[in-house]
């Protein structure tokens, strides 16, 4: 067996190289596609090209090779083989010049052919950016709507270090004094915010500009109020384990901002794919925000791809066969800060627990958060009264 020299020891892939010496390779046929695209051992002109990284704004008094030093473009030459070229290889002009204020025609020049010789004929390309006053200072001069944040640590969580809760800025308003002393209220696009560690007490969030200048702001954490409550039907999908994905759903659960609801539940599964368990499915009263499934998997744009999960499954073969009757219980806690925490606790079959979680999932209005549970060729049979519910914490 091969050693993996990958950074990452779960990248398993194998990268080859051919090299020549005094020679060249007239590939006929292949059936890998190298990065870039196949090509021929000629030399190519290219043919157009797409900027990358291009900056919005730029302060006045910087230089336009400073301003654009981290810009790159796609390049894409003869027979449609391309190549990423740095700002270093491309020649940048501004229309007007940096001298003034204003909106700028950015045109951006590359000569050189796939082998890095001069091109009979050079493309071009353009984009347009800003010179803006510099940003001498900033000050908050509206707070955000929601400084109160709210988390909750279980089985799931327990032992996860520098766990943050995301900065919410809707309703903040953060005013700029410039270089000319003029000011202005800045766009919140604009500004970075420091992360907010998930622990009781208050925490200074850090709003800084692109020009490195900063404000304060201070948040409070609380731990959320958690409260269990049963979920209806009792019984959700046909016990022969046949239902198909989003075919039945529980009545909405609401969660108040700052609080969690905790649903106990027995997960009876097909065993066919690790999917065929239980969902949850996050809701606004007038629509869907997204799901998560029992393993490690959701989805819904923004709303998953902004949030941090991780489940302890293991042996995937070994975990669905417990899934099987497995006791479930799932937390969800609506943090007042447009996202959404989803917590997983499983007692298996095979006696043993696994967790899961997603924190983080974004896009939830705070005062608008529900949940309901489906089913994909499974069954839930949940609890009904708080006696008989499992609690894990």
């Amino acid at each position: 067996k091969l050693r993996n020299f990958n950074a990452d020891a779960s990248d398993t892939n194998i990268r080859c190289f051919l090299c020549v010496e005094g020679s060249y390779l007239n590939f006929l046929q292949t059936n890998i596609v190298p990065i870039g695209g196949l090509t021929s051992a000629k030399d190519k002109a290219p043919v157009s090209m797409v900027l990358q990284n291009v900056p919005d704004e730029v302060d006045e008094g910087i230089s336009l090779n400073d301003a654009m030093a981290n810009v790159s473009a796609v390049v894409t030459y003869e027979e449609g083989v391309t190549k990423i070229v740095p700002a270093s290889e491309l020649y940048f002009s501004a229309i007007p010049d940096m001298n003034d204020l204003g909106e700028k025609n950015l045109v951006v020049i590359y000569n050189k052919t796939f082998k890095g010789d001069v091109a009979v004929k050079p493309i071009v390309a353009s984009a347009k950016f800003n010179v803006v006053a510099s940003i001498s200072s900033i000050k908050v001069t509206q707070n955000p709507v929601h400084t109160n944040y709210y988390f909750l640590n279980t089985a799931a969580t327990n032992n996860l270090s520098d766990r943050t809760l995301a900065f919410d800025p809707t309703g903040l308003e953060v005013a700029a004094t410039y270089a000319n002393g003029t000011t202005s209220v800045l766009d919140n696009s604009k500004l970075s915010f420091s992360a907010v560690p998930a622990l009781t007490g208050s925490h200074t969030v850090a709003i800084t500009t692109a020009n490195g200048k900063t404000a304060k702001i201070n948040i409070n954490v609380s731990e959320s109020k958690l409260e269990t409550v049963a979920a209806s039907p009792a019984v959700l999908g046909s016990e022969d384990n046949t239902a198909a994905f989003a075919s039945v759903f529980t009545d909405l659960i609401n969660v108040p901002a700052g609080e969690t609801r905790a649903v106990s539940f027995a997960n009876y599964s097909d065993l066919k794919n690790n999917w065929d368990n239980f969902v949850v499915e996050l809701r606004s009263n007038g629509g869907v925000y997204g799901d998560v499934r029992a393993d490690n998997y959701g989805w819904s744009g923004a709303f998953y791809d902004t949030c941090i999960h991780n489940g302890t499954q293991g042996d995937w073969a070994a975990w669905l066969a417990m899934m099987n009757g497995a006791k479930v219980k799932v937390y969800v806690t609506n943090c007042n800060n447009g996202t959404a925490d989803v917590q997983i606790v499983i007692n298996g079959t095979d006696g043993n627990i696994y967790t899961q979680y997603y924190l983080g999932l974004s896009t939830i209005k705070s005062s608008d958060l529900n949940f309901a549970f489906t089913v994909d060729h499974c069954h839930l049979v949940f609890s009904t009264t708080v006696a008989k519910m499992l609690r894990h914490r």
